[in-house]
C-alpha cells in the first residue's frame, strides 16, 4: 500500500523481486476513487451519487455493478432534465426518444445516451445480452463523465462566470 496526503493506493505484488532487485506492484484499487469527487456541485444528487457508485464499482473491478450504475445515472439525469411528456413514458428507452423528438436532449448527446442505456441493460442482464468487460465499462464511465460535463458543469461554469462579470 502506498499513499500521500491526498490518495490511498492499494497494490499487488505482481512481480516477486529477485536479489539486489525491487519488486513489481500493480495499483488495484485508489480511494478517493478517481473521477467520483471531482463534479461540480450544480450536478444534482441523484445524478451525482450513481455515478460515484458506478466509480467506486469499476474501481474493484465490478463492471456489470457499474455500468448499471451509470445506467441510473443517465435514468436520474433524464428525470432532471426531460419534459413532461418524456417523463411520462413508461421505459427509459421512450424517455430518450421523447427527448430527442422534442429537443430537450441535445441531437449529439442522443447516441450517447443510447450507449449508456444499451451497456448498462447488458450489465442488468447478462444471460441476454453477453458480458460486460472492465474496458467497456471504463469507456462508459468516461461517456458518463463528459454528458455530466456537457449537462451540467458548463452550464454552471458558464452561469457563474456571466453572475461574476455582471456583479463587476
Amino acid at each position: 500500500m502506498s499513499c500521500n496526503k491526498d490518495t490511498v493506493v492499494i497494490e499487488e505484488m505482481v512481480k516477486p523481486g529477485a536479489p539486489y532487485m525491487r519488486p513489481e506492484y500493480r495499483a488495484i484499487h485508489w480511494w478517493p476513487t478517481p473521477g467520483a469527487d471531482d463534479l461540480d456541485p450544480e450536478v444534482p444528487g441523484e445524478v451525482a451519487s450513481a455515478f460515484g457508485e458506478g466509480m467506486r464499482a469499476l474501481s474493484v473491478r465490478a463492471p456489470r455493478a457499474a455500468v448499471v450504475m451509470f445506467r441510473g445515472m443517465l435514468a436520474f439525469l433524464v428525470q432532471d432534465k426531460g419534459s413532461q411528456e418524456a417523463k411520462s413514458k413508461n421505459s427509459l428507452f421512450k424517455r430518450l426518444e421523447a427527448m430527442a423528438q422534442d429537443g430537450t436532449l441535445h441531437p449529439s448527446l442522443v447516441d450517447w445516451a443510447k450507449e449508456i442505456r444499451v451497456i448498462g441493460n447488458a450489465g442488468a442482464h447478462p444471460d441476454e445480452l453477453g458480458p460486460v468487460s472492465e474496458e467497456e465499462a471504463r469507456d462508459l464511465s468516461r461517456l458518463c463523465r463528459q454528458m455530466i460535463s456537457v449537462v451540467y458543469e458548463v452550464p454552471a461554469r458558464i452561469a457563474r462566470s456571466r453572475s461574476a462579470d455582471a456583479s463587476a
